[in-house]
C-alpha cells in the first residue's frame, strides 16, 4: 500500500471520561501526538486544551494543593475510600499514574465503586499493555453493556495495539470501527467517538467515510477548526484533491498550523 498523507502533528484528543459512576470530578484530557507514517505514539503532558500555558500551570498548582489537603485527610482517615478515590482522580489529571493506580487499586480491594475503579485501572494499560486493557474492558462490558465510553476505549485500545511491533494498524482500525459504532449508537453526540471512528476509517482505507465522520464532528464542535486538516487529509488520501485543497485553503484562512505546508505540497500554492 502506498504511503498516505500524514499530518506532522496529528493531535488526538482523548477524554478520560467520568467513569461508570456519577462520583467523578469531571474530565481529564490527554493530548497525544501520533506520527501516522511510522505508527508511533508519544504521550505528552496532561493539559486542558482550552487553557493557556499559564492557566494550565495554575490549574496544576491548584490540583497539587488539593492533593496535599487530601493527603492530610487520608492520614486522619486512612480507610476513607471517597478520599482515596478522589485523590486518584486528581492524580490522574496531572499524570501521576503510579500513585493514581495505587489509589484505585486500594478502592477496588475495598469494593468501593469497583467498576469505576476497574475502568480507571484499565485506562492506565492503554499505552503499555493493550491485551490487559482489552480483557478488562471486555469484563466490564459484561456488566455494563450500555456504557458508550467502554466501547470508545475498547476501540482506542485496538488503535494503540495497532502501533505495536507485529500488529497491523489497518487491521486493528477495522476492528476498532464497530466499537466506535456502538459508542455513537448509545450517544449520538459522542464527538470523540465520531472523531476516532473517522481516524480508524481513514487508516482502514475508507476515506469517504472518514471525511463524513470528520464533518459530523465539525457540526457538533465547530470550534475544532483544525479538523479541516483531517478532512482534507482524508480527501487527499482518497484521491479527491479538489475537495482536499478546499479544506486546506479554509484551514489556511483560519491560520491553522500546517495548512500552508499542505497547500504547497498538494495544491501547488
Amino acid at each position: 500500500m502506498p504511503k498516505k498523507l500524514a499530518l506532522s502533528l496529528f493531535v488526538l484528543i482523548v477524554l478520560m471520561t467520568t467513569g461508570l459512576r456519577a462520583q467523578s470530578l469531571g474530565l481529564s484530557v490527554f493530548f497525544m501526538i501520533m506520527d501516522l507514517a511510522n505508527n508511533k505514539s508519544v504521550p505528552i503532558e496532561v493539559v486542558t486544551p482550552v487553557l493557556t500555558k499559564e492557566e494550565a500551570r495554575l490549574e496544576k498548582q491548584r490540583i497539587f494543593a488539593e492533593i496535599k489537603q487530601l493527603n492530610k485527610a487520608i492520614v486522619k482517615h486512612p480507610d476513607s475510600m471517597p478520599l482515596r478515590y478522589t485523590r486518584g482522580l486528581l492524580r490522574s489529571r496531572i499524570g501521576v499514574v503510579e500513585d493514581a493506580r495505587a489509589d484505585f487499586l486500594w478502592c477496588q480491594a475495598k469494593n468501593y465503586l469497583p467498576d469505576s475503579c476497574r475502568f480507571r485501572l484499565a485506562l492506565f494499560h492503554l499505552y503499555t499493555s493493550p491485551r490487559v486493557a482489552q480483557d478488562m474492558f471486555d469484563e466490564l462490558l459484561q456488566k455494563n453493556a450500555n456504557h458508550p465510553q467502554l466501547y470508545y476505549y475498547r476501540g482506542l485500545n485496538h488503535l494503540y495495539w495497532g502501533t505495536r511491533n507485529g500488529r497491523s494498524l489497518k487491521n486493528e482500525s477495522e476492528l476498532a470501527i464497530p466499537e466506535f459504532d456502538n459508542a455513537v449508537r448509545l450517544n449520538a453526540h459522542y464527538w470523540e467517538a465520531l472523531f476516532m471512528r473517522g481516524f480508524a476509517k481513514q487508516k482502514a482505507g475508507d476515506y469517504a467515510g472518514a471525511a463524513q465522520d470528520y464533518s459530523k464532528v465539525m457540526a457538533l464542535k465547530p470550534e475544532l477548526d483544525y479538523l479541516l486538516l483531517f478532512r482534507g487529509a482524508a480527501h487527499q488520501d482518497g484521491g479527491n484533491s479538489e475537495r482536499a485543497c478546499q479544506d486546506f485553503e479554509a484551514a489556511a484562512r483560519k491560520s491553522i498550523e500546517g495548512a500552508d505546508k499542505f497547500l504547497k505540497k498538494y495544491c501547488g500554492r
